[in-house]
């Protein structure tokens, strides 16, 4: 290890610059160290929020929650913030902090290899740059890596073919003949903002989803929130309030059955039609798929040229595309609202332990990626993550889930360096005995009702979720301490 002004004895790589990211920036100057990069493979900050620029992108989360404890905004312009504010709102923490010295744009990381004779992490990244450090956070998170369906002929398709997360800026959809695919929170999002501007659209529906009005509003710009004590408040019963209103995701429950008649009626208010609203209502419990919040979604799709195909989109030969009920639409816009690979953790890094062991053989061999309260691995001796497997909460919002864990890592690796320690790691058992554990929780869920999620492997194992309460699992953080013996294992030079 390299001793640094200070005193701090550790170098740390962070992988990614969106929300968790940024945290981890943020908590590293907190505990003085200050020795660490921050690789984004994009050419600016905001990780999922600067990748989805897409006509309509906001957030399903009220802002007062999706906004770090530790940096808070008088204003936000919307009660559910769109994607340019909070992308200015990201920018606006890093300079806040004086992140931006520390983060090398551009720069994807492709590998993070552990060099036993060093005791350290070589991170490599696409551009040839390489460089060792004593500790990993990787924070590429779930929402990273577009998940592109595998359909023929999308290739060759002779008009503009993008995923809502490739977005190009200078498109233009006015008059355009477009097409597009899914029905999950992007493309309920997308499909009310460039319907209006393009000549005809057509939904291709694999599978329909659940839809819950989002009561969203504009705030004027005139108009400030109190600060200080009675802001934290606010956000504390905002938080409160949807921790209470959690029950466990079981099929029948009451909370279970209390959100499907809340969208069962909401479908039946906004549409009138009786077979479109056969056609939009889902054959599985609400809950076995995320739950879209939209409000305009529906009335989108009642517009007179807006087309809803209850069909998966099976082929493209040219400009037409063909679905899987042989309709078949001549098009220039072809949009993939096909979401993430959100179940492949660390897909696009290559993570290599002491032993020379993948972390994705690893979890192959475990049936499915899982990890310590979602943060840490056996094997990989001061590599944490965040937005790790199964710590997707589906109480609050995520920012406040990724500050916990950005905690607790910072933590961990304040005290290895507090201790001179050339590697923390959590014990096997300790990682076996929480996983068991977690999918017994999880296997009488509604999630494993089966349907088509992204909550799942091929194999049907959900590794997406968190099925208590956040404040359950904060708690757990919590007490989980670096240094009790049960749980982490420590190396010293």
């Amino acid at each position: 290890m390299l001793v640094h002004a200070g005193g701090s004895t550790m170098r740390i790589a962070v992988i990614g610059a969106g929300i968790s990211g940024i945290a981890a920036g943020v908590n590293l100057q907190k505990v003085g160290i200050e020795e660490f990069t921050i690789f984004e493979k994009n050419p600016d900050v905001g990780g999922t929020w600067f990748l989805n620029s897409y006509p309509g992108a906001a957030c399903d989360v009220d802002s007062r929650l999706y906004s770090y404890s530790f940096h808070t905004r008088k204003q936000w312009g919307r009660r559910y913030a769109e994607q340019p504010e909070i992308l200015d709102y990201l920018n606006e923490v890093v300079d806040r902090f004086g992140l931006r010295p520390k983060i090398r744009t551009s720069s994807d990381v492709r590998s993070c290899v552990y060099d036993p004779s060093s005791k350290q992490w070589r991170i490599a990244c696409e551009d040839g740059f390489e460089q060792n450090f004593d500790g990993v956070i990787a924070c590429v998170g779930m929402l990273n890596d577009p998940l592109i369906p595998n359909i023929p002929g999308l290739d060759a398709f002779t008009g503009v073919a993008t995923h809502t997360a490739r977005w190009p800026k200078d498109l233009d959809v006015h008059g355009l003949r477009a097409a597009v695919v899914g029905t999950g929170s992007s493309a309920a999002q997308i499909v009310p903002a460039i319907a209006p501007h393009v000549h005809s659209l057509h939904l291709f529906q694999r599978q329909p989803g659940w839809v819950l009005p989002k009561p969203d509003k504009v705030h004027a710009g005139t108009v400030k929130r109190p600060a200080g004590p009675l802001q934290k408040a606010e956000r504390c019963w905002q938080y409160l309030r949807r921790e209470l209103a959690h029950g466990k995701y079981e099929m029948g429950s009451r909370r279970n059955v209390r959100q499907l008649r809340h969208a069962v009626d909401f479908l039946e208010r906004a549409v009138d039609d009786p077979a479109l609203q056969e056609v939009l209502k889902p054959s599985y419990p609400f809950g076995c798929k995320r739950a879209v919040r939209d409000s305009n979604f529906y009335p989108a799709l009642l517009r007179d040229n807006v087309t809803t195909v209850p069909s998966a989109l099976v082929g493209v030969d040219g400009s037409r595309v063909i679905a899987a009920d042989g309709t078949t639409v001549e098009v220039d816009l072809l949009v993939l609202a096909t979401g993430f690979r959100a179940q492949e953790f660390l897909n696009t890094v290559e993570v290599e332990g002491p032993d020379g062991r993948l972390l994705s053989h690893q979890w192959a061999e475990a049936g499915g990626p899982e990890a310590f309260l979602g943060v840490a691995v056996p094997g990989l001796p001061n590599f944490f993550m965040t937005y790790g497997p199964n710590s997707n909460t589906a109480t609050t919002s995520m920012v406040f889930v990724l500050e916990r864990q950005v905690e607790h890592i910072v933590r961990a690796l304040a005290y290895a360096d507090r201790n001179r320690l050339t590697g923390l790691m959590v014990r096997p058992d300790a990682h076996r005995r929480f996983n068991q554990w977690l999918q017994s929780s999880i296997s009488d869920t509604v999630w494993t009702a089966g349907c088509n999620n992204y909550f799942s492997t091929q194999d049907g194992k959900i590794v997406t979720n968190w099925p208590h309460t956040s404040i359950a699992y904060a708690g757990l953080l919590k007490a989980a301490h670096p240094g009790l013996p049960w749980i982490y294992e420590e190396f010293r030079m």
